[in-house]
């Protein structure tokens, strides 16, 4: 299985979301939920992950569509998963409108790559938004002010390719624990 998805990290700091599955109950410092206001200055980055490690980090330019994002599958991260999964995979990504474009469902035909069911309008229970509270707080947190797009690109794709594998399989592999609390918790966060 092989989970992705994007996320935007602003100069300014993270992106105020407080709920990340993985962080429930968790000391966590407040600096770490700053809003950028003006949401103009960052970098917008996908992340493919599996058990077994970061398949790739890439920096996205521009607006993410339907084409660009295929594009993007094509070239990048189906090669990367394909090297890191020999014997196949199954791909998961939201229904975000780039990732349920036609041009990009057409790809998942053509290429023969399983796509892991996600309903429409569920709660966001993909295991790479805790990875995504991982790097944040390792971004943020450590006192680093980020200057410009280019530091942040490079202090995002180093904290990235340095998540310990340990976490990866820990993310995956309480997956079931937290789609029980979230069907407890009839589709809220868990607690």
């Amino acid at each position: 299985m092989v989970f992705s998805d994007e996320k935007r990290f602003n100069l300014d700091g993270p992106d105020g979301y407080g709920y990340y599955w993985w962080e429930q109950g968790r000391e966590i410092p407040r600096e770490l939920f700053r809003v950028d206001s003006s949401g103009k200055r960052g970098v917008t980055v996908h992340l493919a992950f599996s058990r077994s490690g970061i398949v790739s980090c890439l920096r996205v330019s521009g607006t993410l569509t339907g084409s660009s994002y295929s594009a993007m599958l094509q070239t990048r991260i189906f090669p990367a998963a394909r090297a890191s999964h020999p014997d196949g995979f199954i791909f998961q990504h939201d229904n975000a409108t780039p990732h349920s474009a036609r041009v990009t469902r057409e790809l998942f035909d053509r290429e023969g790559i399983e796509l892991l069911s996600w309903p429409a309008m569920s709660p966001d229970l993909n295991p790479v938004e805790n990875l995504w509270a991982i790097i944040a707080r390792r971004l943020y947190t450590r006192g680093i002010v980020y200057d410009n797009e280019d530091g942040l690109w490079e202090a995002i794709h180093r904290e990235s390719m340095e998540i310990e594998r340990e976490i990866l399989e820990h993310l995956v592999d309480t997956m079931p624990e937290r789609f029980s609390r979230m069907i407890h918790r009839h589709g809220r966060y868990a607690q």
